[in-house]
């Protein structure tokens, strides 16, 4: 019988920590079966944003437009952008430049343009896959953001903001009822990437705590009952929001090739999508029905000229 001294919070985490003795009685996830860590969407205008990479000795254009696409594309690169392929056939996994429980990526990122001169007014998802923005709705919905946050002042200043959500199966079919403690992790350590990010482009983040859930829900099209929320978070002309999300399962897209194999062990092998110095892989790690040991791996250097024409 539960303790009815403890909060709903710490009966949770009482009832999800690890024990010797419960750990091993977990039931083992479908591997045939794990979920997609990507969204698509059937409809909507790509904004390819691989154009506007650039070294970071190079300076930015003096074009506006191209300016703030070029702040961007390197915001969101640098914030959960793909940055390594694991192979291991048939099966592909990419990594991305936040760390992720289990490497399941449960989050999604969604930005809310109040109109600038790269991004229209509307609604965008962030395609890590092939690091485009994808708008879903073409039109001004920043009136029912301002009303969804309670009319936060900072929003007043502000003409981005972004969504971050998090898939709650991607994690759960591995995690079970502990994802939810997964899922917080990751949305943390990607709040944490767009804070220090947005620092080097020139962008100030504000964190927002308090929204109202069903009104980001509409204004998102999320279905409550598969998706929810974590903190917001706006900045000089960029705003972030944080939430949780969960779409069905669909076929892996196979449109990004990284194109540099870095190194290969029997049928695994890690090729790198952007410039890394060296790379070391921590013990016990396994892809797949394949070890990876300890042990260290130098690389080449990647220009980020290769996302610009992948072959």
């Amino acid at each position: 019988m539960a303790d009815s001294s403890l909060s709903v919070a710490e009966h949770f985490h009482e009832r999800t920590k690890y024990s010797p003795e419960t750990i091993n009685s977990k039931a083992q996830p479908e591997w045939n079966r794990q979920p997609i860590p990507f969204k698509t969407y059937k409809l909507g205008q790509t904004y390819d944003l691989k154009p506007y990479l650039r070294e970071i000795s190079e300076p930015l254009s003096k074009d506006p437009k191209v300016k703030e696409a070029q702040q961007l594309s390197h915001l969101l690169i640098h914030s959960y952008g793909l940055t390594a392929e694991i192979s291991n056939p048939p099966n592909v996994y990419y990594l991305r430049a936040a760390p992720s429980a289990g490497a399941l990526y449960p989050a999604e990122v969604y930005i809310v343009s109040r109109g600038t001169q790269f991004l229209p007014p509307g609604l965008y998802n962030y395609q890590a896959q092939n690091h485009s923005l994808l708008q879903f709705w073409q039109d001004q919905v920043w009136s029912e953001l301002k009303s969804a946050c309670f009319w936060h002042p900072v929003l007043e200043q502000t003409y981005l903001t972004i969504i971050v959500t998090a898939v709650f199966y991607r994690s759960a079919w591995r995690y079970q009822d502990r994802a939810y403690r997964r899922i917080f992790l990751d949305t943390g350590h990607l709040l944490g990437n767009f804070e220090l990010a947005a620092a080097i482009n020139n962008y100030r983040p504000h964190l927002i705590g308090g929204f109202a859930d069903p009104a980001i829900n509409q204004m998102l099209y999320l279905d409550p009952s598969l998706e929810g929320r974590s903190p917001f978070c706006p900045w000089r002309i960029c705003t972030i929001l944080s939430k949780i999300c969960l779409p069905v399962v669909q076929p892996f897209p196979q449109t990004l090739k990284p194109p540099i194999q870095i190194f290969r062990m029997g049928n695994c092998s890690v090729t790198c999508i952007r410039r890394l110095n060296w790379v070391r892989i921590p013990p016990a790690i396994r892809v797949g029905n394949c070890p990876i040991k300890d042990q260290p791996w130098k690389t080449s250097t990647i220009s980020p000229s290769v996302l610009r024409s992948p072959r």
